[in-house]
């Protein structure tokens, strides 16, 4: 997949050699092509970049631009992935903008011709549109905090993902099992600076005020992606209650 919108970038393939086998062309992708038709290679590429832009902040981070194509390929080599996102973030800015995105591909495919490049838009678009938005991966939670009011509400999220057994409270083993997968610290002192009661468990109201409390000063776009990491890792977490 990574060839059909990103050339040689992704894959290794040169568009000049490389040979393709006829896909089968349902509806859904015949009303892909239809929409293409007469569309300049640039909006093409732009119409690519909605569908990979899951939140529609206008940027794609690493994270969300990696899990897209791990999903998409079903490659868990993450390293590919992010020396391909390097190579789109022409400014190092940790972003792909839109017009990097846009230029990238249009660049990358420019040995194709008209119905070649059309043929992998479509390809490509379809494939990332059908990307289901489910609970336990980044696209899906990305759309669950576009619809939070705040942070409170995402803070929310974020506890229900830790608390599996929806008891209300956290003791220390749970606690450890969720945030050491997301921040190499001492889990026992960060614990206690949760456990404000000193009872051994966490409250979901101590949690979501300290945790929001720590993050205070960081900006909301920010906020927003470092919950959208810790949802899905909590949510990923293998953890049984003894």
């Amino acid at each position: 997949m990574g060839a059909l919108c990103c050339g040689r970038g992704s894959s290794g393939m040169n568009p000049e050699t490389e040979t393709e086998t006829q896909p089968e062309w349902g509806t859904e992708n015949l009303m892909i092509r239809k929409d293409l038709k007469g569309k300049s290679r640039e909006e093409m590429a732009d119409l690519l970049f909605d569908a990979f832009d899951d939140d529609d902040s206008g940027n794609l981070t690493m994270w969300e631009f990696c899990d897209q194509y791990r999903r998409v390929s079903g490659s868990e080599h993450s390293h590919v992935w992010e020396a391909l996102f390097h190579s789109y973030d022409k400014d190092k800015n940790g972003l792909i903008s839109r017009e990097e995105f846009v230029d990238f591909v249009v660049e990358v495919n420019r040995a194709y011709d008209d119905e070649a490049y059309i043929v992998r838009m479509s390809d490509a678009i379809q494939a990332f549109r059908r990307l289901d938005a489910s609970p336990t991966d980044v696209r899906g939670i990305a759309k669950e905090l576009k619809h939070c009011e705040g942070r409170y509400e995402m803070a929310e999220k974020l506890w229900d993902a830790m608390d599996v057994d929806g008891e209300g409270t956290v003791d220390y083993p749970q606690f450890h099992a969720h945030i050491s997968q997301v921040v190499k610290v001492d889990t026992k002192v960060l614990f206690k600076g949760y456990d404000v009661d000193g009872t051994g468990l966490v409250t979901k109201m101590n949690f979501i005020y300290r945790f929001l409390s720590r993050n205070q000063n960081m900006s909301d776009d920010k906020f927003k992606e470092q919950m959208k990491i810790f949802i899905f890792k909590f949510r990923n977490t293998s953890y049984t209650s003894s």
